[in-house]
């Protein structure tokens, strides 16, 4: 009969086994946090800036070109049809994230803005394109009230994206 004996050795390999194992599952789910939170800043960061580019158009419009107005009407309408499909995107996406203050936030941003800025867009399609380089400082665009509504979904993003918020 062959009887074993358990050394210090053995017992040290093991506990290093254990530890090497544990070290490299912690690494993994401390990874898999970093990019989780990477991935939500990217997309919240996304959101923010289709609605930002939406906002622009209150500009954009002042800045058509007067003689193709033709051209002009369908340049700017297709580039605002894609900004307001990016909108409803980020909304819609917003509603399948983990954070629903940060949807409900974004949600009150947008129509804030498309309030606002499209309200400021509006007038532009009726007042006549700027016609020289006197004209590109433009006057008369308020958008300021779209600021706390910025504010609160900032906040809210800065909320949701702490490193110790990793049970949600």
């Amino acid at each position: 009969m062959i009887v074993a004996v358990w050394a210090a050795a053995q017992t040290a390999a093991v506990i290093v086994g254990v530890v090497g194992v544990v070290s490299a599952l912690l690494g993994i789910w401390v990874n898999g946090l970093r990019a989780e939170r990477l991935r939500r800043r990217e997309f919240y960061s996304d959101a923010l800036e289709a609605v930002l580019a939406y906002q622009e158009f209150a500009y954009v419009v002042r800045r058509r070109n007067k003689d193709e107005p033709g051209e002009e009407r369908v340049r700017i309408s297709e580039a605002l049809r894609e900004i307001q499909r990016d909108l409803n995107r980020f909304s819609s996406l917003m509603e399948i994230e983990r954070s629903t203050n940060v949807a409900v936030c974004y949600r009150q941003l947008v129509k804030k803005t498309r309030e606002i800025a499209g309200g400021s867009m509006r007038q532009a399609w009726e007042d006549p394109p700027i016609t020289g380089d006197a004209g590109m400082n433009i006057g008369g665009v308020d958008l300021s009230a779209i600021d706390e509504y910025r504010a609160a979904y900032l906040d809210a993003v800065k909320n949701d994206l702490p490193w110790w918020k990793f049970w949600r």
